[in-house]
């Protein structure tokens, strides 16, 4: 089972990502609201993908992406905001937009999880 870890601060959308990824015989981890709470469960967890949402409670996911990236762990931005700007380090990374249909989001996951190197 692929476990995922969820940046979102939305509870409401975190909740409906946790059921998602359930019903896709994936493990959600967290959901986690801050930078800081996924950052811990980075810590504690061991992940095969995270999908973030670029603005949280107290700022910006770029943190979390760079520790991501340095474990090799792939990841993917799923945000509501229009225009958003994301650093050219991760350019590479897949954006979704909110709203974003579940078929397009596990789509865009199952290109991603491949390639979780052990």
């Amino acid at each position: 089972m692929w476990r995922v870890l969820v940046v979102e601060d939305d509870s409401l959308q975190a909740d409906h990502m946790c059921d998602l990824l359930l019903a896709e015989d994936m493990e959600p981890i967290g959901p986690a609201a801050t930078a800081e709470a996924a950052l811990n469960l980075l810590d504690a967890t061991s992940l095969d993908a995270g999908v973030l949402d670029i603005r949280l409670q107290n700022g910006l996911c770029f943190d979390v992406a760079r520790t991501l990236i340095e474990r090799r762990i792939p990841f993917l931005f799923l945000t509501g905001s229009v225009g958003e700007v994301v650093p050219t380090a991760f350019q590479a990374v897949p954006l979704l937009r909110k709203p974003c249909e579940s078929a397009t989001l596990f789509e865009a996951l199952r290109k991603i999880l491949p390639l979780r190197q052990h």
